[in-house]
């Protein structure tokens, strides 16, 4: 994989209970399904702890895109090792809401805008945050409509429809010129926004849950990243086993990182012989587990 999946001990900490104190919320719970999103984008991907990335800096040249998923508290250290190790060679940093907005000082607005180089604001108050696709910038282009997991969420447990204390959260809106949207709120704020540097590029995902397979898949491709396929299926690989769980019935086409012969783990069924691409025939809910030699 090409890209790092980085999340932030600890962050949990950080977040409001709901109102009953039995779960927290959306904040932390809601990424659950978030992750189901970006499991089947069709990126392989690997996971790391933030400490883990400054305790062996040497790993951030492994990865051309980095997803920070709950990058809520970072102090002046981390800020610094992001700006030393991470913007540069053309890396895309990928920062999902309230990236740095947690600092030893309290909160900052401005720590937001230092880590992910874009403007925002932040309202005072809970709110929803339906977000949806927008423009013509390459990573918006054949998306779905709806950004990421967040209307879903709030679907699935039949939440009203005012802003509720376990499924929402203060808003941040991203108000820099200089940004290009790629998804917006109902009222025409944007919600997510790509801001090109000379030598790094920036995606904010300011919308909550907003990060779909479907853009960090268009991420992915447009950082030169290695993409297994197009955004359905869960997908996992390593250099000898893939697993691929289909999410509807159709047929999906595979691109793997060298030639390979590809066969069925369970039945022994030749599927490919020294092919660096194959397809399968899915159907809902079905899993298959393949070798690759």
């Amino acid at each position: 994989p090409e890209v790092a999946v980085v999340y932030h001990a600890g962050a949990e900490n950080y977040s409001r209970r709901a109102v009953d104190g039995a779960y927290q919320n959306t904040t932390i719970f809601g990424l659950n399904w978030m992750f189901q999103d970006i499991a089947s984008s069709g990126v392989p991907y690997d996971n790391y702890y933030f400490d883990d990335l400054k305790k062996w800096p040497d790993l951030c040249n492994r990865y051309k895109v980095f997803v920070f998923i709950a990058p809520y508290p970072m102090d002046e250290e981390d800020r610094k090792f992001i700006e030393t190790h991470l913007k540069r060679d053309g890396k895309v940093l990928v920062w999902h809401y309230a990236p740095g907005y947690l600092t030893p000082e309290g909160f900052s607005i401005d720590a937001v805008k230092e880590v992910t180089g874009i403007s925002c604001r932040v309202g005072t108050t809970i709110a929803r945050q339906d977000a949806f696709h927008c423009g013509d910038d390459p990573l918006a282009r054949n998306l779905r409509p709806q950004a990421g997991m967040y209307a879903t969420f709030r679907a699935m447990w039949a939440i009203p429809p005012t802003p509720h204390p376990w499924a929402d959260a203060e808003r941040f809106t991203i108000t820099d010129s200089r940004a290009t949207p790629l998804a917006r709120y109902d009222d025409g704020e944007t919600a997510i926004a790509v801001r090109r540097f000379d030598d790094w590029t920036s995606v904010y995902v300011a919308g909550l849950l907003g990060l779909g397979g479907d853009l960090l898949n268009a991420i992915a491709r447009e950082a030169n990243a290695y993409v297994l396929c197009n955004p359905g299926p869960a997908v996992e690989i390593n250099g000898a086993f893939m697993s691929v769980s289909a999410l509807a019935n159709g047929t999906h086409s595979f691109t793997l990182p060298r030639k390979a012969t590809v066969t069925d783990a369970w039945t022994g069924e030749t599927i490919a012989t020294d092919a660096t691409t194959f397809t399968l025939d899915l159907q809902a809910d079905q899993t298959r587990w393949l070798l690759i030699d």
